[in-house]
């Protein structure tokens, strides 16, 4: 279901996504793993913020990256059913209703 996402102009953000949320989702890998991913997901967004900051700072432009930050840090943490360990024959839809 997260495919779709990536379609057109969202296919830019799709390495960064899924490297991020493998590092964070995925506790039981080895820790140099974890956070050669993480600046991994870290380079294009970064790149994205700065290269626009230099070219010109304006409010709306600001306001942009911020919303931009705001998506890219969602996606990220929303894909924690996807890309978190699920025991062998688990499922993967949540069943604690309130437990």
């Amino acid at each position: 279901m997260l495919l779709p996402s990536f379609g057109a102009a969202g296919a830019q953000i799709m390495p960064g996504v899924i490297l991020g949320s493998l590092s964070l989702h995925r506790n039981t890998w080895n820790p140099w793993i974890r956070i050669l991913f993480g600046l991994l997901a870290l380079v294009q967004p970064v790149g994205i913020v700065v290269e626009e900051l230099l070219a010109d700072v304006s409010l709306w432009r600001v306001v942009g990256l911020l919303m931009f930050m705001a998506t890219y840090v969602a996606l990220v943490l929303m894909t924690a059913p996807i890309f978190r360990r699920r025991n062998v024959g688990a499922s993967s839809i949540p069943m604690n209703l309130g437990r």
